[in-house]
């Protein structure tokens, strides 16, 4: 993002939370949930200074070790390919995946006993999608 875009950004007050809803959101950016979510996590990124991590987080170094041999075959069984990129790089599978990570949509995966994923590591797959899903 362009920093005069992300001044003007910051100096717009509450620019971002009025543009928080999809559905208020939609009729001015014509595309689905999906990249809204990803503008919107790119604008909070920028604003944070964080922009860079977009780009340099990639499936395999950084997202792929995210997830144990076990959650990538039981996954396998619904067909949730969590280890093969060609899956995992489209837009709908990730955001699926995203949605059961933070139990948006339940339920919440990993299942117990594991730990849930950490914010961090939630934040990490959500840099990864911003970035442009890179290998």
């Amino acid at each position: 993002m362009k920093p005069g875009i992300v001044a003007a950004l910051k100096s717009s007050g509450g620019w971002l939370k009025r543009f928080q809803s999809v559905a208020n959101f939609s009729a001015i950016v014509p595309c689905g949930p999906v990249c809204i979510n990803l503008f919107l996590l790119r604008v909070e990124l920028a604003l944070r200074g964080q922009e860079d991590l977009m780009a340099t987080v990639s499936f395999a170094a950084d997202i792929l070790p995210l997830f144990t041999s076990t959650d990538i075959s039981h996954m396998q069984g619904f067909g949730v390919m969590l280890g093969q990129y060609s899956y995992m790089s489209v837009p709908a599978n990730a955001q699926n995946v995203l949605d059961h990570l933070d139990g948006t949509t339940p339920p919440l995966m990993p299942p117990p006993p594991a730990s849930p994923w950490t914010t961090d590591q939630i934040n990490l797959f959500k840099a990864w999608m911003a970035g442009g899903y890179q290998p």
